[in-house]
This record gives C-alpha cells, sequence and structure tokens, in this order.
C-alpha cells in the first residue's frame, strides 16, 4: 500500500487543476480497491513490508465521486459544443455579411475543435476564395481610379495650356493638345461614367472650336493685311509711275520749248509725239503740235512767195541767273529774237525758266 500511496502522490504533482486532482483521485482509489488482492499477491515490496490492514472503502462515496467527474466532464462536453455552435454561427454571419477576414478566423476555430468538420472547410474555402477576390478586385479598383485620374490630369493640362496658345496666338499649337487629350479620354471613356465623360469631352470641344475660330480669324487677318499691303504697293507703284511720267512729260515739254524757240519744228513734232506716246491725251502736247505744223506751212508759205529762198537767224541772250539756296534750282531770264528773211519778220521775246537740278 505504500507504493500505491508514492504513485498517487506523483500524478498530484504533476496534473494541473484541483478539479483534475480529485476526479484522478477517485479513479485511483477505486483502482486500489479493486486491485489490492492482486498487488498483495505479486508485489515483492508487499511482501517485504510489514502487514497493514486493508482501507475500508466507501462505495457510496466513490460512486458520487464518479458520478461528480461524470457530470463534470459531461458540462466540458457542453461548455466546448457551445463554444463551437456559437462559432458556427458567428462564421455564417460573417460569411453573410461578406466579412471574410472574420469568416475565416471563425471556421478555422470550428475546424480547430472539430478537425474534418465538413460545413467549417466548405466555410473557410469560401470565405479564402472570397477575399482573394476581392483582393483582386480592389486592384482592379486602384488601376481604374488610377488611369481616370491620369486622364484627368491631362485634360486640365491640356486646356490650360490650349488657353494659353490661343492667348499667345500659336492656334495649331492649341488645336494639337486638345486632340492629344481628346484621344486619352476617349482610351479611358470605360473609367468614367457617362455624365463626366461627356462633360470633359464637350469641354475639349469648345478649346478646340475656339483654337480653330482663332486660326480662322487669323487667316483672315493676315490676308486682309496682304491685300492691304499689295494694294498700298500697287497704289505706290501707280503714284511712282505716275511721278515719272510727268517728269518724263515736262523735261520734253521743256526740251519743246527750246526747240520752238529755235524754230526747230521738226525736231519739236517728234518730241511732241514722244509726249503723245506716253499720255495720248496730253492737251497741252497736242495743241502743241497743231500750233507746230500750222506754223511750219506759214513759213513754207512764205518761202513760197519769196521765191523759195527764206533765211532764219536766232538770237538768244541771257540776262540773268539767280542761283537758289541749296544750289539746286535756279531762275533764269532772258531774251530772244527771231529774224526771218532778215527784215521780212522779226520776233522778239522774253523768257523766264526755273531751272530744277535732279540729282
Amino acid at each position: 500500500m505504500q507504493r500505491s500511496t508514492t504513485t498517487e502522490a506523483t500524478f498530484i504533482t504533476t496534473s494541473a487543476g484541483q478539479r483534475a486532482i480529485r476526479t484522478m483521485a477517485s479513479f485511483v482509489a477505486v483502482a486500489l480497491v479493486g486491485t489490492t488482492p492482486w498487488m498483495v499477491s505479486n508485489s515483492t515490496l508487499a511482501q517485504d513490508a510489514p502487514a497493514e490492514p486493508a482501507p475500508i472503502q466507501d462505495d457510496a462515496a466513490a460512486k458520487a465521486a464518479a458520478d461528480q467527474a461524470a457530470a463534470e466532464a459531461a458540462a466540458q462536453a457542453a461548455a466546448k459544443a457551445a463554444q463551437v455552435e456559437a462559432a458556427r454561427t458567428a462564421a455564417r454571419e460573417a460569411l453573410s455579411r461578406s466579412e471574410w477576414k472574420k469568416a475565416i478566423d471563425l471556421w478555422s476555430a470550428v475546424l480547430s475543435a472539430v478537425p474534418g468538420d465538413a460545413e467549417a472547410a466548405k466555410g473557410l474555402s469560401r470565405a479564402q476564395a472570397a477575399l482573394d477576390q476581392g483582393s483582386l478586385i480592389n486592384e482592379v479598383g486602384t488601376d481604374i481610379a488610377l488611369r481616370k485620374q491620369r486622364a484627368q490630369v491631362e485634360v486640365a493640362a491640356a486646356l490650360k495650356g490650349a488657353e494659353k496658345s490661343i492667348e499667345g496666338g500659336d492656334y495649331s499649337s492649341a488645336e494639337r493638345q486638345v486632340l492629344g487629350a481628346k484621344a486619352t479620354l476617349a482610351r479611358y471613356e470605360g473609367d468614367f461614367p457617362a455624365d463626366e465623360f461627356k462633360s470633359l469631352m464637350s469641354s475639349l470641344d469648345r478649346a478646340f472650336d475656339l483654337a480653330r475660330q482663332g486660326s480662322m480669324d487669323a487667316d483672315l487677318r493676315r490676308r486682309v493685311q496682304s491685300d492691304a499691303e499689295a494694294e498700298r504697293a500697287a497704289s505706290e507703284r501707280k503714284q511712282s509711275e505716275a511721278a515719272a511720267r510727268t517728269k518724263a512729260i515736262n523735261d520734253r515739254l521743256d526740251r519743246v520749248r527750246r526747240l520752238q524757240l529755235e524754230l526747230k519744228y521738226d525736231e519739236a513734232i517728234q518730241v511732241v509725239d514722244e509726249i503723245l506716246f506716253i499720255d495720248p491725251n496730253n492737251v497741252a502736247a497736242q495743241t502743241l503740235r497743231q500750233a507746230f505744223k500750222a506754223s511750219m506751212q506759214m513759213f513754207e508759205q512764205i518761202g513760197d512767195r519769196m521765191g523759195g529762198i527764206l533765211t532764219v537767224e536766232f538770237e538768244f541772250h541771257l540776262d540773268s541767273i539767280e542761283i537758289e539756296p541749296g544750289r539746286k534750282s535756279a531762275k533764269v531770264k532772258g531774251t530772244s529774237l527771231l529774224k526771218m528773211g532778215e527784215t521780212v519778220m522779226q520776233f522778239s521775246s522774253t523768257f523766264n525758266e526755273q531751272l530744277v537740278r535732279e540729282m
């Protein structure tokens, strides 16, 4: 009996919890009662030890202890079953609310308590798959958000850049920026709500229309300016040509007057014809030509009356020359005398000329 007591002490020192101690002690007591004759007859230690009287066991007390242990074990099993059922219910609710992470933890606890539970294994698999799918959806959603944000930034930059280009008159640059933003926005159309996409595209369309209208207006202004410059150049050219023509006519008229004074009507008529070639409607040239023709006819008639002999003498005298300041012009005064047939006819005249140096 001393050996059995030692065994019971060893169990007590290595077991945890007072309830377990009481339960196991009862089992040991019952075991010892049932095995005492065997131990006495077979144990060498029991033969050597002094004989001790066998303890009297109370069957009622042992049975009560056994019943209490069974009740406590049944209570523990019921508590464990209740905990498992509570975890199972919570896991089902987590699944219904799409709380995948919580459902995974709860189903894992159920499987730990009840290994091989079919419902727990199925629920765990479903929650894990949903969680993985949710992660993928989140990643896709993040990509969509990034693309949408990138398109919005590009549209805003294009609108601002186009506005600056239009203000600076660079309409082609504005059109290029807007068209590039429209292409990007169209590529990511599926990432935008329909109303937002339509609003952004309308903003770009308005900016493009402004750039196009500005370009057309600029082209029109350039054409008008070019036409005005061409008209001004043509007017200046006409004025220059008219001035040159007037100068050529005046120079020839001056030469005609000199030839007239010298009675060189043939040469004078040639110069008058040059004037009429330049300006067919020049009244002075037309009048002079008629006068010269009449004078030549008169001289021919006078020559015929004088037997075909008619001498003509011409004298030319300068009375004064006044040079203007700057030495570009001068006033010339003088007299001329025309004698025809010695004393038959004489013409005396004075002249006052303004001479201008061109260079």
